[in-house]
């Protein structure tokens, strides 16, 4: 998929972040050519500025402006129903970094010392929407479809036999239905169900397509008796890519030694690497394992 930051920049709200202190960080939005937006902000308020601005671009100093701010906000962000690209202006190119004072006086004609994190803010904004800096992938290409029961039945009682059929007849019945708008539309994915004592309670898809694809062709669901949540998957490992990049073009750097794979699968799949020795070289279990994961772990220790 060809991913053009650039051809965002123009008509998109950008966010500039910077941290103020242990648990302030400084804002600015950047829309239609201006500051539209600045202050001080929580991460809870950070939050609900990004649902009221949806800013499709998040321009950062360095990458642990959005770590400080901890992996309960990079999942919130995963569970938006737009797709917002973090931007790291001062890495100028993946491997090329370069301060943000330099950046301000060579990009901007303006000459600073020390920047504030107010002006941090403003400035990054303003440098995102020159289209300088390198994506900060924090989310897999991929995205998770959850479907899980919203009431339960461990109350007991004469109809909870009735209820754990209802329920697990709807998830059932969801299920179908997204498999055959994925089907239809030639999307790979993977499926595990989650029981609980003998009725469905749950059921996930790991699909092998961005977000904003799935969510063009799937709606979550809120009832009373199921919810359908879609949202991006966190990466273990932090990588860069430049601003315009085409991930068919991304290689995979894959050791040339050979190695045999041993794979249990489920909702918790488990995976056993040995050389052709028959040494072990790293056991591995996880729930829900995409086949993306399963290959990123097998080609760090051989093919």
């Amino acid at each position: 998929m060809l991913v053009n930051i650039v051809e965002l920049l123009h008509d998109s709200c950008i966010l500039g972040i910077d941290i103020y202190n242990r648990d302030l960080y400084a804002y600015a939005i950047y829309s239609s050519g201006s500051i539209v937006d600045k202050g001080i902000a929580n991460s809870y308020e950070l939050y609900r500025l990004i649902k009221r601005y949806r800013p499709s671009i998040i321009a950062i100093d360095n990458v642990r402006e959005i770590l400080e701010i901890g992996r309960d906000f990079i999942k919130k962000l995963a569970k938006l129903p737009f797709t917002i690209n973090i931007i790291q202006v001062t890495m100028i190119e993946p491997g090329k970094e370069i301060s943000l004072e330099n950046l301000v006086k060579e990009r901007l004609n303006i000459d600073v010392r020390k920047l504030d994190p107010e002006s941090t803010a403003i400035y990054l904004t303003l440098l995102a929407s020159q289209g300088i800096g390198s994506i900060v992938k924090l989310y897999e290409p991929e995205t998770k479809i959850i479907i899980k029961a919203s009431i339960s039945t461990s109350q007991g009682g004469m109809s909870r036999n009735r209820f754990e059929r209802n329920i697990a007849h709807r998830v059932k019945q969801i299920v179908d239905d997204i498999k055959r708008v994925l089907d239809s539309h030639r999307i790979d994915y993977d499926l595990f169900y989650q029981s609980d004592s003998e009725a469905l309670r749950s059921a996930t898809f790991i699909v092998y397509a961005s977000k904003a694809i799935v969510r063009s062709l799937i709606k979550p669901i809120r009832s009373i008796d199921v919810k359908v949540s879609i949202e991006s998957i966190p990466t273990q490992t932090i990588r860069y890519a430049a601003i315009n990049y085409d991930e068919r073009t991304v290689e995979t750097s894959i050791r040339d030694r050979y190695v045999i794979v041993g794979v249990d699968p489920g909702i918790v799949t488990g995976l056993a690497i040995l050389d052709l020795n028959g040494n072990i070289l790293h056991l591995y279990s996880g729930k829900n394992l995409s086949r993306r994961k399963a290959i990123q772990i097998i080609t760090q220790y051989g093919t």
